[in-house]
């Protein structure tokens, strides 16, 4: 299926349906698949999907985000990141990547170069590439909040984002200024200009666990779970939100426990190794590993494509294998950070040479161009009916007279008798009496 389709399928209406075709689709498929209506728990995730798909086809500019890219797109501008304000248009991927990409590489080499102690640099010195990229970052969010502040819905109907998206997009800068604030601490601590413990260098940090906390708490809930399976089109199951629920709550609380045990560890309050500061993520990752070779397993056993676990392991490498060698560097291993860090930097030498080729080819052109979707010349007097034996879904039903069309549209709309056209008419009543349905 062609990017950007697959939720006009799921009303029914073609790509180029307007506001008022999409709402009566809508209100038809909500009446077909309401659960107080149809009794069967089958049509609840039918109902979840049909809602999301309006709540995205209703709004101008959520509905032109996923047009030109896709559901991808989507989950940018529900996180409120920065890249939303991008609309991952080529040019400012590009210098996205070359402002934060650049920073990022002269950050790792830096501090390769002072823990490896080859140059005497201040802490201060080492972080400055660090704070660059903070600093763009909070430029871009600070420019996502005061548009999204600021905007203000055309149609007065259609979904806008309530207080609490509002308050997630500042949350998330909220974030981003402790990051930067506990940075400029650690320096000043490392660098032995302030002697303070090491509890109160991360006091942003325990901000941010708590802002952290407040967000994630949000998505434990089952409507949160049952939006998100409406946007990405799987159904909503019981099996399926206790999996979403473990997944979420173990993620909340690692890092909590890992700031905690490292924060003791640095202070000299824990005698106990690295490794033992490390366990939090050292299990998660491990039981992510397991189910991931499990499912791969399972894929193959089946017969279905395994490519994709195959790639998931991959990218677990180069992101832990790193982790594990600075723990063994930390805890006594007479490894130098380089070698630590030579997964990453084969990691980032890939992204750069993938994200310059990608951001000069991609997006392609989003027209679908499909024989499927086939667009229908609609007067305003028309009016269609269900697919029937003596109605044919490419038949399109004209009533009224024909004055102010030239010849090609009398030729594009074939005619009916206006008894037949009368048929349509209780479907109309129909969808006319459910307006109260969200």
């Amino acid at each position: 299926m062609a990017r950007g389709t697959r939720l006009y399928t799921v009303l029914g209406v073609e790509k180029k349906a307007t506001k008022e075709e999409i709402k009566k689709a809508y209100h038809k498929a909500a009446v077909k698949y309401h659960p107080d209506r149809n009794g069967p728990e089958a049509s609840e995730a039918k109902f979840q999907e049909v809602q999301g798909a309006y709540e995205v086809l209703s709004d101008d500019k959520m509905r032109g985000l996923y047009d030109r890219y896709g559901e991808q797109g989507l989950k940018f501008a529900q996180q409120g990141s920065a890249m939303e304000l991008a609309t991952f248009e080529p040019m400012v991927m590009f210098c996205i990547l070359a402002t934060v990409a650049v920073p990022l590489v002269l950050f790792l080499v830096f501090l390769t170069l002072r823990v490896d102690h080859k140059v005497s640099w201040s802490w201060g010195t080492t972080f400055v590439p660090l704070w660059i990229i903070e600093a763009t970052v909070m430029c871009f969010q600070f420019a996502v909040i005061a548009k999204i502040l600021s905007e203000k819905s055309e149609d007065p109907e259609a979904p806008s984002r309530d207080w609490t998206a509002k308050a997630a997009v500042v949350a998330e800068f909220i974030k981003i200024s402790c990051i930067v604030l506990w940075t400029v601490l650690l320096s000043l601590r490392m660098d032995e200009h302030h002697m303070w413990d090491y509890r109160q260098v991360f006091i942003p940090v325990y901000i941010y666990i708590v802002v952290d906390t407040i967000l994630s708490a949000s998505q434990l809930t089952v409507k949160y779970y049952a939006q998100h399976c409406a946007h990405i089109g799987t159904p909503v199951t019981r099996r399926g939100y206790l999996k979403h629920f473990v997944v979420t709550l173990v993620g909340m609380i690692r890092f909590p426990i890992f700031i905690l045990l490292l924060v003791l560890k640095l202070d000299g309050h824990l005698s106990k190794s690295w490794w033992h500061v490390a366990m939090p993520y050292l299990i998660v990752a491990g039981l992510a590993l397991v189910g991931v070779i499990l499912s791969g397993i399972a894929a193959a056993a089946q017969g279905e494509p395994f490519g994709e676990y195959v790639a998931i392991l991959i990218s677990w490498g180069f992101a832990f294998v790193p982790f594990i060698l600075v723990i063994a560097k930390c805890d006594g291993a007479d490894i130098s950070l380089a070698v630590c860090f030579i997964p990453i930097w084969i990691l980032l030498g890939l992204m750069c040479c993938g994200g310059c080729c990608l951001a000069m080819v991609w997006p392609p052109d989003m027209e679908d161009d499909s024989s499927e979707s086939v667009p229908i010349r609609r007067s305003e007097h028309e009016t269609t009916r269900e697919d029937t034996p003596e109605s044919p879904s490419n038949v399109v039903i004209v009533v009224g007279d024909d004055e102010g069309k030239d010849e090609n549209d009398k030729d594009a709309s074939p005619r009916v008798p206006a008894e037949d056209a009368a048929a349509a008419a209780p479907e109309q009543t129909t969808t006319a009496n459910i307006e109260d349905i969200d």
